[in-house]
């Protein structure tokens, strides 16, 4: 019974491991396409000085 736990124990660490992953991912994911943006502006003044 005691190692059953320890075995829930451990999956459930992995899942929040998991799960603060894939929030991370989601954020960086949303700051590159927010700085994305903001390049593609920088370039398209940059180009149009030009």
């Amino acid at each position: 019974m005691i190692n059953k736990f320890a075995a829930d124990e451990q999956g459930g660490a992995n899942i929040e491991y998991g799960l603060l992953a894939l929030i991370i991912g989601v954020s960086i994911i949303g700051l590159l396409r927010s700085i994305s943006g903001e390049l593609i502006n920088i370039f398209t003044l940059l180009s149009a000085g030009f």
